[in-house]
């Protein structure tokens, strides 16, 4: 998912429960979009390079000329004029003035956030040498990126090849991503060589920062995947330092192993039982996007024989409910397909709302892609009940209220 993410208010405390129910007396829900933020400036009347233009003092001057015909004579830039001149809005300003991260055409609201770029190989060896600007994003994930990073020729090619897959689109969604990288870290593991004189427990995690710095000039870092490089790195340092490098990589081998099949797999399981069984015979379901956790939920309940229908919505620029639709129809699901804007009018026959989830902060709020806080602000004013369904190993002790002090962005060339 370039893909990037909502906040929706949960109005409950973050616990180990995998799908909490949103009240439906609760709200408002603020939103937190993901990684379709576009935002592009636009000159107007207000501009303050537009207001000095010759242009704009020839209109003053000719208004003075008419108002003098009438005895309310001015001159066209006397203290009186400048006054009632209209001022600039607060959030839009010259787009070279706003960009501080090398990318124009974005508001001052989201100038402090690293702007999109298109991730090629030329710019992968660039950055590859160069000190490292996205500490903001991972200072999110407490993943502590060295200054510089390795040349390309150092990086892994499992990790060469994961940070292409994240770039390009290739590998979105959170739990495909945790996945993806799981392998990676595992094939990194058995390849690894500790240098004569070293211990694994020390320079293995040094090694991986480097990798995860590469990763991170690929994509940012969700937060599950912060958390699994985390485990990891607690699970190294704990390796005895006697132990031989076959015994300690056979050792963190079968820890990744477990993580995927009970911290994932595992917990997807889970999950689908809760949300099955949360489905009733003649259920209207509405969904929103593409979540792989939601889309095996409702296929095990229709494995299980309850009759229901599902409605899909769907947003640009990625469309990924169409993925969501094929998926459905397949598994024999009756199921309707439209717009986020019509989200109001399909709600009213609704009964439950099912959306997935990239993180849900210590705070309560969910993280999602964007449209998702309007689909549960939708759902709130219909009275329909909403469930999250996020795995544990997504959940994050941060607490954030807003779209805009964290957020990934998306590439506005997606729009046009």
């Amino acid at each position: 998912n370039a893909n990037t993410n909502t906040n929706t208010n949960t109005n409950a405390s973050t616990n180990t429960s995998p799908i909490t129910t949103i009240s439906t007396s609760g709200g408002p829900y603020p939103v937190r979009s993901g990684g379709s933020l576009f935002n592009t400036a636009t000159r107007s009347s207000s501009d303050p390079s537009v207001l000095n233009s010759p242009a704009a003092a020839a209109v003053a001057a000719a208004a003075a000329n008419a108002g003098g015909a009438s005895g309310t004579s001015s001159p066209p830039f006397s203290s009186t004029s400048r006054r009632r001149e209209k001022a600039p809005p607060p959030l839009l300003r010259d787009s070279s003035a706003v960009d501080k991260t090398g990318s124009k055409g974005s508001t001052e609201l989201f100038a402090h956030l690293p702007q999109y770029r298109q991730v090629t190989l030329s710019v992968l060896a660039q950055n590859t040498n160069i000190t490292n600007t996205n500490s903001n994003l991972t200072n999110i994930n407490t993943i502590n990126i060295s200054s510089s990073l390795p040349p390309l020729k150092h990086i892994h090619p499992a990790i060469f090849r994961l940070g292409l897959g994240y770039a390009d689109g290739t590998i979105c969604g959170a739990t495909a991503r945790v996945l993806a990288l799981l392998q990676a870290l595992a094939v990194v593991v058995r390849d690894y060589s500790t240098p004569s004189g070293k211990d694994l427990n020390r320079e293995l995690p040094r090694y991986l920062t480097d990798l995860i710095g590469f990763l991170v000039q690929c994509r940012p870092l969700s937060s599950g995947m912060g958390n699994m490089i985390r485990r990891l790195k607690t699970r190294i340092n704990r390796v005895n330092p006697g132990m031989s490098d076959p015994d300690a990589k056979a050792e963190l081998l079968e820890y990744l192993w477990d993580v995927v099949s009970h911290r994932v797999l595992g917990a997807t399981k889970q999950i689908v039982s809760y949300a099955v069984a949360k489905i009733a015979d003649g259920d209207l379901v509405l969904t929103y996007g593409a979540s792989y956790v939601v889309v095996q939920a409702l296929m095990a309940a229709k494995k299980a024989g309850k009759r229901f229908r599902v409605i899909v919505l769907d947003s640009r620029p990625d469309c990924e409910g169409r993925g969501t639709l094929r998926k459905l129809l397949a598994a024999g699901i009756p199921c309707s397909y439209g717009n986020l804007n019509t989200a109001s009018y399909v709600m009213k026959g609704v009964s439950k709302v099912f959306l997935g989830a990239a993180a849900v902060f210590s705070n309560g709020m969910v993280y999602s892609r964007c449209g998702t806080a309007a689909v549960a602000m939708v759902a709130n004013a219909h009275h329909r009940p909403v469930m999250i369904c996020c795995e544990t190993f997504k959940f994050h002790d941060r607490v954030q209220l807003d779209s805009f002090t964290h957020n990934e962005l998306g590439d506005p060339a997606k729009l046009m």
